[in-house]
């Protein structure tokens, strides 16, 4: 699935925005503030519209991770009004999600500490409803309920799913990777090796380091193998690009025929690898079918594709990629959208970010 347009209304600090210009790879800079890491993250509640715990995963990602009810408010521009994301895709569909916030309500439950039934009043209640848009496609519901239990030492988040769901829906295979990790997904690279595929990180990794031969998984750390050293090390050891360039390319191939978001994509890259990173990450893009939508504050990065593109064309087909400028005018996000061809020119005028 590549998304090729996303509207998103009442989400974190975006009141509106719409752009249709999503493409294969799409890179977005923008000022601090603008709404880039928030585009990402409305892109991964849409994907992940029926995993119960997203909105707090969304806020742990921001270090809130205290697992209160008040604390998804924070999801909302205006929690008074519905937050709504909705995305098309090559083929047509449309996938949707809304979140009400609904005061007042009560909830009936029995907590798994005891055979007790209580009756707490949570502070609300979010309803989310989401859709499939082909051609005479039935709608999808569902209801989520959040409330709050006692617990020994506070109120813990409780979650009481009640879908009324008319077909099954395939979601597409998502991940974000984000900025402030250099982790590797362990789930993910496990999925490499036990396909097989390790070969294509050591590959692309020997582009930072040509010592590296192997990558294994032992005892659930990731371990590389040297040439030259007779044991297997900590890839910790081996700094941020490596780590980075092998999260990534973990969750592309995991993502094969999805969408991975990338929140400050050069994060722990040196200038000097740019270009060789992003000819990797377009030739596996293109490979596995997978779309990339990343973030930057940087003009190296912008430059790093300028070059792959010059030094060859046939590498990426221009409406294959999109360079996506943000500005925020109060509540309103709008998108300034320029392809391969426009690179040169937005670098002459500085259309990037610091």
């Amino acid at each position: 699935m590549t998304f090729t347009s996303i509207t998103i209304e009442n989400f974190r600090g975006i009141q509106s925005f719409t752009c249709d210009r999503l493409a294969r790879v799409t890179l977005i800079v923008g000022r601090n503030n603008c709404g880039k890491t928030s585009l990402l993250e409305a892109l991964d509640l849409l994907a992940n519209r029926r995993t119960t715990q997203i909105g707090p995963l969304l806020n742990a990602r921001r270090q809130l991770d205290t697992q209160r009810v008040a604390d998804l408010d924070v999801l909302f521009n205006n929690p008074t009004k519905p937050l709504t994301i909705q995305a098309s895709d090559v083929s047509g569909m449309t996938r949707a999600v809304t979140i009400t916030r609904m005061t007042e309500e009560q909830s009936t439950f029995v907590t798994p500490k005891a055979n007790a039934v209580i009756t707490p009043e949570p502070r609300y209640r979010l309803e989310q409803t989401f859709h499939d848009c082909p051609p005479n496609a039935p709608e999808t519901s569902g209801l989520l309920d959040f409330t709050e239990e006692p617990g020994p030492d506070e109120w813990l988040l409780r979650f009481h799913t009640a879908p009324t769901a008319t077909q099954t829906l395939t979601d597409p295979a998502f991940a974000f990777v984000s900025a402030q990790r250099f982790d590797i997904s362990t789930p993910f690279l496990t999925e490499v090796i036990l396909q097989r595929s390790e070969h294509m990180l050591v590959n692309a990794l020997k582009g930072l380091d040509s010592r590296i031969q192997t990558l294994q998984l032992v005892d659930d750390k990731v371990m590389v193998g040297l040439e030259g050293v007779p044991r297997l090390l900590p890839v910790q050891i081996m700094g941020d690009g490596v780590r980075r360039l092998t999260a990534i390319l973990s969750a592309l191939w995991v993502c094969r025929g999805g969408c991975v978001c990338i929140d400050e994509i050069d994060n722990g890259l040196h200038n000097s690898v740019q270009p060789l990173v992003w000819e990797t990450l377009i030739r596996y893009a293109q490979e596995w079918d997978v779309q990339i939508i990343a973030t930057s504050h940087h003009l190296d990065l912008l430059q790093a594709i300028d070059k792959v593109y010059k030094d060859n064309p046939d590498a990426i087909p221009p409406q294959d990629f999109a360079y996506i400028v943000l500005s925020r005018e109060g509540g309103t996000i709008r998108p300034y959208a320029f392809d391969l061809t426009d690179l040169t020119s937005a670098i002459e005028l500085g259309l990037e970010v610091r």
